[in-house]
This record gives C-alpha cells, structure tokens and sequence, in this order.
C-alpha cells in the first residue's frame, strides 16, 4: 500500500463516507471489524510519517477523529450506540480494545518508537 492509498483510507474513514468507518455507526450497521483491520494496515503504512519533526495534520485528525467518534458514539456508557442498546456487549469489548490498541500505538509511534512495534506491543500485554 502506499502512503497516499493509506492516508486516502485513514481520511475515507474518518468522514462520513458511506464505505468508512464512522459512517457505519450512524446509522449503525454492526460493528465492521474488517474496517478497524483497514485502519491499523493504513497506519502502519503512515507511521513513519508521524515521527517526521512536523507531521501532516490532516492525517492527525483523521486518526483522532475515528478515536474520537469510536469513544462518543459507541462506548461511552450514555453514547447513542449503548443507549439505545444498538451494539452487543461484545461489540463493546472488541471497540474498547481496539480503540485502547490504537491510541498506544499513535502516542508511542509520536514518541519515536521503533516503526512496526506499534500494534504488536499492546496484542502481547
């Protein structure tokens, strides 16, 4: 993949593109693992790019808007998803700790961690 297909998926993502990641949880469509399986290859593709002295903020944005959205729609207790019992508890316990694996991976990859340790660091804590 190269780096302007990721940042191209990263930012489809991010926006309410009907093939995106945000789109699907409104309305909700069920949880797309297959999506949060595009986003962390897409990053791993961009991540170098994160360690560059002045990073791209489009493609910040597009990472801290799928987080974002994952937490305010899906898994904070009063979000929409949960409160009107739309996604399985399963489903919750999937995002929680994707959303967990993801944030570790983008703040230790901006702190200069070693490029494809990102991802596999926190599957093995």
């Amino acid at each position: 993949m190269t780096l302007e297909r990721a940042r191209h998926i990263l930012i489809q993502h991010s926006q309410n593109d009907e093939q995106g990641f945000r789109a699907s949880l409104r309305p909700f469509r069920g949880l797309r693992r297959d999506y949060c399986a595009q986003i962390e290859e897409a990053f791993l593709v961009v991540a170098p790019e994160l360690q560059h002295p002045i990073v791209d903020q489009q493609l910040i944005c597009a990472l801290w808007d799928i987080l974002w959205t994952a937490r305010n729609w899906a898994l904070l207790p009063g979000s929409m998803l949960r409160r009107n019992h739309l996604i399985s508890p399963e489903e919750v316990a999937f995002l929680q700790q994707w959303v967990g694996k993801m944030d570790n991976a983008i703040c230790i990859t901006l702190q200069g961690a070693p490029i494809g340790t990102e991802l596999e660091e926190f599957d093995n804590s």
